[in-house]
């Protein structure tokens, strides 16, 4: 193989088909089962709050300040009216995204070490459960992976002469700005891709097409700076933000490390990595991925230029950590060097193949045993329903659940019992920090006028709901997921009853 890297023609993509149907297949398999069986979170819940909206007004809020562009919510919103609005109708766009990511991912990783390797890093995406639970949610994450992978694949066409992929490269780039902010990064890094290219030689062509990227999403490009603004506003508020040295060390090595199980890997902290079980999960993984990049960065039939780029494209991702707390979820284009990096392992030592594969299985099978996502593990419909079985006559009910928690109360509702919503008055408007509410005056409001109320409660790390009940009389108490909870409280002894009385 020479020292630069070919181009593959779409003819010789298709020769390639049956090395990258079958984990195709594979990926809409494991995404389709169980697609509807766990319950929306709230973040779903926000999104699925806008489906009734005209793409119009969607338009509209996102160039108000709503937290997200545009085409973050009209894919979905597009689900729901081509299957439904049900749980499973509303994740699967987002589930073809996730599976047709395979394809431009076999495409670049191919082009960089070969047939071999893209097949094994098209079967890590195909099984590995950040990958798979990006297509089972109706959230926006799924489709910024899969116009990162194309973006990444079009311009390594692009750089290399393809005018024709440069033309659909600004489209793809634009389309991912519409999605969402941080899609910046992934555009940053395949313009970078032109440096081992071609270098500084002929910049006119990048230059304006990337020109014209900034053109095409300027209402969205004018509110990134105030949208990471407000996000880091809110961030402090909640307590995230440590001493920056140890939040880009101990956030990376979280990303890192979560990039194959996500939301299965233990946290990285102290308190958990002294478990044996908990390290060598973390050790795992980090092995397997670091050994992948020396892999990559050792392959002498990649130019040192395009090593350097891999590099990077590491190093940038993670570079946000100086100014925000990024999840794995919000770094996605992580996945593109880590495609990279065990298609090389893969394509230099046989073994490391079905090692791969193996490492995303394992992960999957806990994953798929789970009945709620295991990176939030919030059951709204199991808690709506369980309060609902139990609703007695004049019985009410307090939701206190994060700003979009009333979202998802609504949606699973089945009752006409009055209810009261601590979380956002609007969680769409414009809200750089979440609104102090005085959850406990209204339950007291609340049980002034009624015997008893059920809090169901999304236990995100604030106050618990029997923390909220605080001395009045806990008639139940239950967990119905790691991260729901539900509360009938009545009032102290001694407290004003509903009607009058004490």
């Amino acid at each position: 193989m020479p020292e630069e890297l070919r181009s593959r023609s779409l003819l010789s993509f298709l020769r390639s088909l049956p090395l990258w149907l079958g984990p195709l297949v594979a990926a809409a398999a494991v995404r389709l089962w169980g697609l509807g069986s766990r319950s929306l979170w709230v973040d779903e819940a926000f999104a699925a709050g806008l489906v009734d909206r005209s793409f119009g007004e969607i338009v509209s809020m996102s160039l108000a300040g709503s937290p997200h562009p545009p085409l973050a919510f009209f894919f979905i919103k597009l689900s729901s009216v081509l299957f439904g609005g049900t749980e499973a109708g509303l994740r699967a766009l987002p589930l073809a995204f996730s599976v047709l990511t395979i394809l431009p991912l076999f495409s670049l990783v191919s082009r960089w070490v070969g047939r071999r390797g893209a097949f094994w890093a098209a079967t890590a995406w195909a099984l590995a459960p950040f990958a798979v639970s990006l297509g089972q949610e109706a959230w926006l994450y799924s489709q910024m992976a899969f116009l990162t992978f194309l973006l990444m694949d079009l311009c390594d066409r692009a750089w290399r002469g393809n005018r024709r992929a440069l033309v659909f490269a600004v489209l793809t780039a634009a389309a991912g700005m519409a999605t969402n902010a941080l899609f910046a990064v992934s555009v940053i890094l395949a313009w970078l891709l032109r440096l081992p290219a071609a270098g500084f030689r002929r910049p006119a062509a990048p230059l304006l097409a990337l020109f014209a990227v900034v053109l095409l999403t300027l209402p969205v490009t004018l509110r990134t700076a105030e949208q990471a603004s407000l996000r880091r506003q809110r961030l402090e508020a909640a307590g995230f933000f440590q001493e920056t040295p140890s939040r880009i060390v101990v956030g990376s090595l979280e990303v890192f490390s979560s990039l194959i199980p996500d939301g299965l890997s233990p946290p990285v902290s102290r308190a958990s990595l002294v478990r044996p079980r908990n390290a060598a999960f973390v050790a795992g993984f980090l092995l397997l991925q670091l050994a992948g990049v020396a892999a990559l960065l050792a392959d002498r039939r990649i130019a040192p230029r395009y090593r350097a780029w891999a590099v990077a494209a590491v190093v940038l991702p993670l570079g946000s950590f100086l100014f925000d707390w990024p999840t794995v979820r919000h770094l996605a284009v992580l996945w593109v060097p880590l495609a990279l990096s065990l298609g090389a392992l893969a394509s230099r030592w046989s073994p490391a193949g079905p090692l791969i594969a193996l490492a995303s299985a394992v992960p999957l099978v806990s994953y798929m045993k789970t009945d709620t996502y295991p990176y939030h593990r919030s059951d709204w419909r199991a808690a709506v329903r369980f309060v609902e079985e139990g609703l007695g006559h004049g019985d009410a009910v307090l939701v206190a659940g994060g700003q979009s928690g009333g979202l998802a109360y609504e949606y699973y509702r089945n009752n006409d019992a009055p209810y009261a919503s601590a979380c956002a008055a609007d969680p769409y408007a414009v809200q750089p920090v979440r609104p102090s509410i005085d959850v406990e005056g209204m339950l007291d409001s609340l049980l002034v006028l009624y015997p008893r109320v059920w809090i169901i409660s999304d236990f995100w790390g604030g106050r618990t709901a029997l923390e909220i009940a605080g001395g009045r009389t806990i008639l139940m108490h239950r967990w119905v997921s790691p991260a729901s909870e539900v509360v009938l409280v009545a009032p102290a002894p001694g407290a004003e009853q509903a009607g009058g009385g004490t």
